[in-house]
């Protein structure tokens, strides 16, 4: 789950420029294929909660039972932000594009 958190805060971070703009974009666009290496852990993990439940664990936290869901969609919620993040990333650019335009006009006159 740290994985994932990390990737969605990069995610969704605002960019302050363009370069960080290209940079996010970037990110995201590998992303899917990072979440494909991580499906391995996951199953892995799904695993490790399922021999739990045939020796009928009781977790003494539910947020600790939650967790094995949260890890099983996980990779459909980072691609959910990033579908989501792309729109936002998009009006940034139109934005970023408008002021270094003003700032060459102001440059030139």
């Amino acid at each position: 789950m740290e994985e994932f958190e990390k990737s969605n805060i990069e995610v969704e971070a605002v960019p302050k420029d363009i370069e960080e703009l290209s940079a996010t974009k970037g990110f995201m666009a590998a992303l899917p294929n990072e979440l494909e290496k991580q499906q391995v852990t996951i199953k892995n993990c799904m695993k490790i909660y399922g021999i739990l439940d045939e020796f009928h664990h009781h977790f003494a936290d539910e947020e600790e039972y939650d967790k094995m869901w949260r890890v099983f969609g996980a990779p459909q919620e980072t691609i959910h932000r990033i579908e989501k993040q792309q729109g936002f990333l998009e009006k940034e650019k139109e934005k970023f594009i408008k002021q270094m335009e003003m700032n060459k006009q102001d440059f030139t006159a």
